[in-house]
């Protein structure tokens, strides 16, 4: 898709919040603009989330539809010259907005009334209508290590936030290739000690369990590590060791979270009012945990006593992964589905 007014620009990426969507373009640009909210079509109030200081709380929200560039997030003065950042992923929660540069910074802008920025929680910082880097990861690493995140993740209606980081030692030459390469890191691509070093995190609303660390909470605005994540190992045939299993993919719903490993095995948590966890329970989970496997349809006794024996040599849910298609879990506000994806 084009974007009016801007020759050559194309929309690379998006994600949309409760009133507002974020885009990414092909040069690595930021563009937000606000959706309206569905009783009035219109925008009461701004959050923040469009991370332009014109539109402050304080300010006229935005009309719908417009769209407007994140001047301050697509560029920075350094030594008084003005250089393009190039942003890599976004990702929009209910009302505010993460943004993942080239470097491995994280930025965040909007509401922050249960510390979904990672900004330490008060009056003047409730909403921010700018970016601003989350620094508190930082404490979490030795100084002689460079963290750099290379995966945000949050979801529409969502006011919690996760983040997937590793660390390398040798800080200053490691920051100073990447500022001359500017090359993205990927999952697949990433050194054995990279994967060693894998680390998730999550911070903000975690009322209902959704933050994964074993607790409940209104707001937590310091990124903690999600100890059971961090802690999934299994055997590698190929090196005959036990090695760290890492996320393939999330889903965030409004309350509750799924992610998908490496071995295709599904974990999730947060809320369970409705069932959403698919675990026959309607208890909220404060830590991850594994998915029973799922219920299909049987037609003869045979069958069903076989199945009901292979279910409970291996009861936990294992999404297919062949070369024609793969399964897919999603999270929705009080719901989930899972849908069958062609390669």
């Amino acid at each position: 898709m084009m974007i009016n007014g801007f020759k050559n620009l194309r929309v690379k990426d998006f994600s949309t919040g409760d009133e507002h969507l974020v885009l990414l373009t092909n040069d690595k640009s930021v563009f937000t603009c606000a959706t309206g909210n569905d009783s009035t079509g219109e925008l009461s109030k701004s959050n923040g989330q469009f991370g332009l200081p014109n539109f402050s709380q304080f300010d006229t929200p935005p009309k719908p539809n417009e769209l407007y560039e994140v001047g301050l997030l697509n560029k920075f003065r350094e030594n008084n010259e003005i250089f393009k950042r190039d942003i890599v992923k976004v990702a929009a929660g209910d009302f505010f907005t993460l943004c993942l540069d080239n470097l491995g910074y994280v930025w965040a802008f909007g509401k922050n009334t249960y510390g979904a920025l990672g900004r330490d929680i008060n009056y003047n910082t409730e909403i921010i209508p700018y970016p601003m880097k989350i620094d508190l990861i930082n404490h979490r690493f030795n100084k002689n290590e460079f963290p750099q995140c290379i995966d945000i993740v949050t979801g529409n209606g969502s006011g919690s936030a996760y983040a997937t980081y590793i660390s390398n030692n040798i800080y200053q030459l490691f920051e100073k290739s990447l500022k001359e390469n500017k090359k993205d890191i990927k999952l697949d691509q990433l050194s054995k000690s990279q994967q060693d070093s894998l680390t998730y995190f999550s911070w903000g609303h975690g009322l209902k369990g959704e933050l994964g660390l074993g607790h409940y909470i209104h707001g937590q605005p310091e990124p903690k590590i999600i100890k059971t994540l961090n802690n999934i190992t299994e055997y590698n045939d190929e090196t005959k060791k036990i090695e760290a299993t890492p996320i393939k993919s999330w889903s965030v719903g409004r309350n509750h979270v799924f992610v998908t490993l490496r071995n295709n095995d599904v974990y999730g948590w947060g809320d369970n009012e409705f069932g959403q966890l698919g675990n026959g329970k309607k208890a909220k989970l404060s830590s991850p945990s594994t998915i029973p496997a799922l219920l299909e349809p049987t037609t003869t006794s045979e069958e069903i006593d076989r199945k009901k024996k292979t279910t409970d040599l291996n009861d936990r849910l294992q999404l297919t992964n062949k070369n024609e298609y793969e399964q897919v879990i999603v999270a929705g506000s009080d719901t989930t589905a899972i849908y069958y994806k062609k390669h």
